[in-house]
């Protein structure tokens, strides 16, 4: 009688043991299922390739991981494969962000330096406003700017170029703004430099672009 007693706990143990890994398997393949689904709705998804993004996407990659792995139990064969499967789209997902932002990051200290060699130590921030250019300096912003083309007007990409316009743009609309105030002489000399740029910029831009097309066929 003892006998069927402790033979009949046995089996009732061993099959709560069974129902209990059988649950967590369970709950782990739900996490990485979502999390699968997480990271191909990202793919699909417009891309935003930000440092900010990548922070969300890692964290819910990281909080899942966690997740599936407390407590040190083992996971089935199912479970691991599944588990492998999401970390290497996780991990072609981070390389592809990796890359787009360093690229990012190298076009932006391209950009300051860019702007830096035209404006100095001046901050030109994004909005593009100027407001350190007044009617004291403003002849001699024009001066750095232009004699600053004209000496690298052989080195300019197409994007240089484009960025260059953007910055004239933004530099012409600052000179409007403060042009009461500017003597006479400096409007005149100012204006002289504006004809030079624009000369530089008339012959040098096209051809920028049409070595970028002749860079893309070889």
């Amino acid at each position: 009688m003892k006998v069927n007693y402790f033979l009949g706990v046995a089996a009732f143990l061993c099959l709560a043991l069974t129902s209990c890994d059988s649950d967590n398997d369970n709950q782990v393949q739900t996490e990485l299922n979502r999390l699968d689904n997480y990271l191909d709705s990202v793919k699909t998804a417009a891309p935003v390739y930000s440092a900010a993004k990548w922070d969300e996407i890692q964290k819910e990659y990281n909080e899942t991981i966690v997740k599936v792995q407390e407590g040190g139990k083992e996971l089935s064969t199912a479970a691991n494969a599944k588990l492998e499967e999401v970390k290497t789209e996780y991990n072609k997902l981070k390389e592809k962000y990796n890359t787009y932002i360093r690229e990012e990051e190298a076009k932006n200290d391209y950009k300051r330096n860019l702007r830096k060699s035209l404006f100095g130590e001046q901050l030109v921030g994004d909005d593009l406003q100027f407001e350190f250019v007044n009617a004291n300096n403003a002849l001699s912003v024009y001066e750095r700017f232009v004699d600053n083309v004209k000496k690298n007007k052989e080195e300019y990409t197409r994007e240089d170029w484009d960025e260059i316009k953007v910055l004239y743009e933004a530099l012409d609309t600052r000179k409007n703004e403060i042009e009461k105030d500017l003597k006479s002489s400096d409007n005149l000399k100012i204006a002289r430099k504006k004809v030079e740029f624009a000369g530089v910029k008339a012959i040098r831009r096209p051809l920028s672009k049409v070595k970028e097309n002749e860079d893309a066929k070889q």
